[in-house]
């Protein structure tokens, strides 16, 4: 394929200008808000599962708290007591690192909802600029093969 002169669009250098040029009504630039409201989301989701989780660990530990205390005063035999509190404090533990794992699992979906979004806003942002570089390419090479050579 030989060089070409001239103006040249590609694709890279139309999706900068399209981002910082798309604007709405408002002047509010359309791309940057399409991004920064899927980032708002990804946060809003992350903050509100944190909370659903801490109050969930607290109550976890609240519970055994107060499993803990009836156990302590229960009348039983100090081993029993301290076997009773031993079990307690595992199934603590265990509960914990359950949610735990919950809580990463549920985030990682979180994330992976947010990077498909992402994903999808800049395969758009690629694709129009794409199709922009090929109508002002096109619309060159219209005009310097076909009309370079036309007599009036």
């Amino acid at each position: 394929m030989p060089l070409q002169y001239g103006l040249n669009f590609t694709a890279s250098d139309l999706r900068n200008i399209l981002e910082q040029n798309d604007k709405q009504q408002n002047g509010i630039r359309s791309w940057r808000q399409l991004f920064g409201n899927a980032s708002l989301g990804q946060q809003a989701q992350s903050d509100a599962l944190k909370t659903a989780y801490s109050d969930i660990i607290a109550q976890a530990y609240k519970a055994n708290f107060e499993q803990q205390n009836a156990i302590a005063n229960s009348g039983l035999s100090a081993g029993a007591v301290k076997q009773g509190l031993a079990l307690s404090r595992q199934e603590l533990a265990d509960t914990y690192n359950n949610y735990m794992q919950n809580y990463a699992s549920n985030l990682n979906d979180i994330n992976t909802a947010y990077q498909e979004e992402i994903s999808g806003y800049d395969e758009a942002l690629t694709q129009r600029a794409q199709n922009y570089a090929d109508l002002y390419n096109s619309a060159y090479n219209y005009l310097s093969q076909e009309l370079f050579g036309a007599s009036y």
